[in-house]
């Protein structure tokens, strides 16, 4: 070929690429897929600035992550659609993912599970929960639909009971604590003697580190291990007392203690080599210079 032709070709292909750009609803480079790609929150927040309907921009960022091949990052479009309340769009998305990503398949679907279980679909939620188990592989979402079969049945009477909780949970996950502390007061007062009293203390702790609530926090947590010493809860709500002191209030001497509480009450928990390595945390704190 020539150097004029191959010139000529050249212009030809630049020319049909400008005319598909300016088609684009955006039209930015950092459309193409960069060396070093954005992250999805910063490709979504572009997005976000040329439409207000945030919706509409997720869509949009559906779109690009698909052009890219980037298939792991469309987990975050429905993380945010149920963050807004989406769900069913949200299960939507997963179900067509699950498609295109067949190695992450089972985790998907765990979390169209989890989705189930936010609309108060328990059984929905166990069967598919319970076929993810028969599929007996090693992946860690086979031991958090196990852990999850597990809660459910041992707090589904009555189910009511059971539908506040997880709209706590949701309304947590949403960023809706007030909601999420009002649904938690009535599951509390219609439900006094529930199964689910030690979690809801534990939950409530959650919700009110995350208002920044942290005295409060602590309290709802001395609760639980106060008046349900024998849930198998007390030895998480002790590891988290310990953290909101370290990593809350700054306070390494209330976070020492509480660690040490921990060893001494629960020595043979699973989070002891954590917390062991948390109190070594701590020396290396006390022991580095002020100045």
């Amino acid at each position: 070929m020539s150097k004029t032709a191959l010139f000529l070709c050249c212009g030809l292909i630049f020319w049909g690429c400008s005319i598909c750009w300016a088609r684009e609803p955006t039209n930015a480079k950092w459309l193409q897929q960069p060396k070093k790609p954005a992250t999805v929150a910063e490709t979504y927040q572009r997005l976000l600035k040329q439409t207000p309907d945030s919706l509409e921009a997720l869509e949009r960022l559906e779109q690009l992550l698909l052009r890219w091949r980037r298939y792991d990052d469309l987990m975050w479009v429905a993380d945010m659609l149920v963050g807004k309340g989406e769900l069913e769009e949200a299960k939507k998305r997963l179900q067509t993912l699950a498609g295109k990503l067949p190695k992450q398949a089972g985790r998907i679907r765990f979390e169209i599970a989890q989705i189930h279980y936010f609309q108060g679909e328990f059984q929905q939620m166990l069967r598919l929960c319970q076929q993810l188990i028969r599929g007996g592989t090693a992946e860690d979402y086979v031991n958090d639909a196990l852990e999850k079969m597990v809660f459910v049945r041992e707090n589904l009477n009555p189910p009511e009971a059971l539908r506040l909780f997880a709209t706590a949970q949701l309304l947590l996950r949403q960023q809706k604590y007030s909601q999420a502390l009002r649904e938690l007061e009535q599951l509390q007062a219609e439900f006094p003697h529930s199964t689910l009293s030690d979690d809801l203390l534990l939950l409530e702790s959650r919700v009110k580190e995350q208002m920044g609530d942290f005295q409060p926090a602590i309290d709802a947590l001395r609760k639980l291990l106060s008046e349900y010493p024998q849930s198998p809860l007390c030895a998480q709500a002790q590891k988290r007392i310990g953290e909101i002191y370290e990593r809350r209030l700054q306070d390494y001497q209330g976070a020492e203690r509480e660690y040490k509480l921990f060893l001494l009450h629960y020595p043979q928990s699973v989070m002891a080599s954590e917390v062991r390595g948390m109190l070594q945390r701590l020396k290396t704190k006390a022991i580095r210079p002020l100045f």
